[in-house]
């Protein structure tokens, strides 16, 4: 067993410094681990370049280090046809550039910098891949929850299922209900809301712990047309109180209403045809962009961290120059 690392342990050992841009650009994704470890390697063998800048600088100024393929196999254990491989790797990404060298001389090796990306490019493909974990992690939890307990409705030859589809199967089966359905209805983009509850649930007191996002503020009372379908036609309030309870934890209820408002608002001027899959498109939009806000704020966040560090670093790292201008600052 190998020994711990207690908080007031000295550590003195030195260690590779790894670019994140390499993890974080989907250019690279494809970027074997030794390869990013094998750049590492001569990015710091640069610094030595660097520090005798007078015998590894070009005719154009461009800093370059000599590293033969025995050498780089050596520190990465492994044989030069790996290390020539890795080499290759880096310069298909261009992350370094091989020049040959003159009459017994070794090649010269000039190391690029990774291309950056914005962080809404990665966060975006990040996000993507994100959401469809959690959808399909939610459908098969409430599959695998509720199966004993639901009858399962095959709709996969039906354009839509409608209200009063729900209403017959309430009276038939006179207990909850899990409707699913197929992926070539067309109607639904997103799985984990195909579900209908029939038990009705009041969530307008229920408390999260969790911090939401909620920009949408009311801006007006709901019409008569619409209060009278909230509160007297059972099917649509049914429908909107099993979605509810699945969003609870993704939007807040002011949001949810929101969205809801603007739905009914449509469906009572005749411009949807259903009303619970116009709601659910309409509900998935705003957790995307919900969660994509979410996201873009944190991203924002340790970008004010990443540029504190690094201001600190290079004040902290600047020498005291004795032939410096004077500067007054007690003058007003």
């Amino acid at each position: 067993m190998g020994k711990r690392i207690h908080r007031n342990d000295e550590i003195n050992r030195r260690f590779l410094q790894v670019d994140k841009i390499l993890l974080e650009n989907p250019k690279y994704e494809k970027l074997s681990e030794g390869a990013i470890l094998a750049y590492s390697i001569l990015r710091d063998r640069l610094d030595l370049s660097k520090a005798n800048s007078d015998v590894y600088t070009d005719s154009e100024g461009f800093l370059y280090v000599i590293y033969t393929d025995e050498e780089l196999g050596y520190i990465l254990h492994r044989t030069r046809q790996t290390a020539n491989a890795r080499k290759k790797e880096l310069e298909k990404f261009g992350l370094l550039e091989m020049v040959r060298g003159g009459y017994q001389e070794p090649n010269r090796i000039y190391i690029c910098e990774p291309d950056t990306c914005s962080p809404d490019e990665y966060l975006s493909n990040q996000y993507k891949e994100k959401l469809e974990q959690k959808v399909k992690k939610m459908e098969s939890k409430i599959v695998e929850r509720h199966k004993e307990k639901y009858l399962i409705v095959d709709v996969t030859n039906r354009e839509e299922i409608t209200c009063e589809d729900v209403e017959t199967l309430v009276a038939q089966q006179k207990s909850k209900i899990l409707t699913t359905r197929s992926q070539n209805s067309g109607q639904l983009e997103v799985k984990n809301f195909d579900t209908i509850n029939t038990e009705y649930k009041d969530t307008e007191n229920i408390k999260t712990k969790e911090k939401k996002y909620d920009d949408d503020k009311r801006t007006s009372s709901p019409s008569g047309k619409e209060a009278s379908i909230t509160s007297n036609d059972k099917t649509i309030n049914l429908i909107i109180s099993n979605l509810r309870e699945a969003t609870k934890e993704d939007m807040t209820n002011r949001s949810f209403n929101s969205v809801v408002r603007k739905v009914v608002d449509k469906y009572n001027q005749g411009k949807v045809n259903s009303f619970r899959d116009y709601l659910v498109t309409a509900l998935v939009r705003k957790i995307e962009e919900l969660e994509l806000r979410r996201i873009k704020d944190k991203a924002k966040h340790d970008l004010v961290i990443a540029k504190k560090q690094k201001a600190a670093e290079k004040l902290q790292n600047r020498k005291i120059n004795k032939n410096v201008v004077f500067y007054n600052w007690l003058e007003k």
